[in-house]
């Protein structure tokens, strides 16, 4: 048995009437009333919201009042019923409505999903209010609340009929994330190169799948949105994979703003991004309900480099200039091969424009008779030069220093320019 109360927060213009005829002060703010029904003992399993079969629907930014009443039934409940709606993420307050002191050990507030498994649980007690993480899943998803005294009917610390509001917060974002995208097969589509999202629980795993519209490189990297180190505790991991899940950037723990990722894409091209917690299931360590944001960033050109081209008879042509990306697994022993043709008897400037590396690379050149011309180390932007003859073909080639060199946790765009 249980008493219900459910209405929208309202203005009493009736009672600020009285008030001010009275002289007492009004409040800017109107009070907030609601009406109560009757404690009927022969109430119907109908009309109760004591099972998810009768729970009540909850609107969205409406406030549900409540009152844990017991009868017969001595572990009574409240069950509501929630449907997603809308592009953007919710959080459930639950309040001590009438600010009472004589609530005993308080509410448990329960979220579970469709299925009944337990998605999040907290308690209101000592007349505080408690207020969820952010909460976005894709619209249609039905989760279930229950409201239930921390103990049972015949404990001394109930809450004795205190009144609670339940309120489902809605925050308009078109740019956050909806679960459930824990899997390649519901990743969240990257439609505008930027998409906001948070580890709401500490096995929660994002994926996102973005299709390259055109041929040219990506830059993409993941940054904590709201600047708060002080409770991203060990941070999260960023993977980069091609759409057969082929590692091109491996995880990249940080707490602040993720090492980017770079990579040539052509038209059509589907990569995936996958956004998780270091401290993978782990609630203390994770950075439950931080903000991060996926930000992936297109530059069309179609002076790219395309693997495999570490042999000389599959090296790139540069006519003036062409884009390289090195960093993944496959990398660590990975030659680029480029070739041109010198356009001058003299000497020939091949700059190469890229970060400052972790490791350095080392440039070789050969020329038509694939006889080594030169070779030099590079740890960041640099000049070769060479000695050529106008009309012949010569052969550049980019590889890791050492086998210790670049690995996937890296990725570097560069910039090969012929002069």
């Amino acid at each position: 048995m249980r008493k219900k109360f459910s209405a929208k927060r309202c203005a009493s213009a009736a009672l600020a009437i009285v008030l001010a005829a009275a002289g007492m002060t009004v409040s800017a703010k109107p009070e907030e009333v609601y009406a109560a029904e009757t404690v009927n003992e022969k109430e119907t399993a109908g009309d109760e919201n004591n099972s998810r079969a009768t729970a009540e629907e909850l609107p969205a930014d409406t406030t549900m009042l409540g009152k844990i009443v017991y009868g017969e039934d001595e572990n009574e409940s409240d069950y509501y019923k929630f449907t997603f709606k809308g592009k953007g993420y919710y959080t459930f307050e639950l309040e001590n409505y009438e600010l009472t002191t004589e609530m005993g050990d308080g509410w448990i507030m329960t979220i579970y999903d469709e299925n009944m498994n337990e998605f999040l649980s907290y308690r209101a007690k000592e007349g505080e209010n408690v207020e969820s993480r952010k909460i976005a899943y894709k619209e249609g998803t039905v989760f279930y609340i229950i409201i239930k005294d921390k103990y049972g009917k015949d404990s001394l610390y109930n809450t004795n009929e205190a009144v609670y509001g339940l309120t489902a917060k809605y925050t308009e974002d078109k740019s956050w994330e909806s679960e459930s995208n824990g899997t390649t097969a519901v990743a969240n589509v990257l439609e505008n190169g930027k998409i906001n999202g948070t580890m709401v629980k500490e096995d929660d795993i994002d994926y996102y799948k973005y299709t390259a519209k055109d041929t040219g490189y990506i830059k993409a990297y993941v940054e904590n949105t709201w600047g708060d180190v002080d409770n991203v505790e060990d941070g999260w991991l960023f993977d980069t994979y091609d759409k057969d899940m082929n590692v091109l950037k491996e995880a990249d723990a940080f707490t602040t703003v993720s090492d980017p990722c770079y990579c040539i894409v052509k038209k059509g091209q589907v990569l995936y991004f996958k956004v998780s917690s270091k401290a993978y299931n782990n609630d203390f360590y994770s950075p439950l309900d931080v903000q991060y944001t996926l930000n992936v960033s297109f530059t069309k050109t179609v002076s790219v480099e395309k693997e495999k081209n570490d042999t000389f008879d599959k090296t790139n042509t540069v006519k003036k200039s062409i884009y390289g990306v090195r960093g993944s697994e496959e990398n660590k022993l990975d030659v680029d091969g480029f070739k041109f043709i010198a356009k001058k008897t003299g000497k020939t400037k091949i700059k190469i424009e890229v970060d400052d590396l972790k490791y350095s690379w080392k440039v070789v050149v050969y020329d038509s008779n694939k006889k080594l011309v030169s070779t030099k180390e590079i740890s960041s932007n640099d000049t070769v030069t060479v000695k050529t003859v106008k009309g012949k073909k010569y052969y550049v080639g980019i590889k890791n220093n050492s086998n210790y060199d670049t690995s996937s946790s890296y990725s570097y765009l560069y910039k090969v320019t012929i002069k």
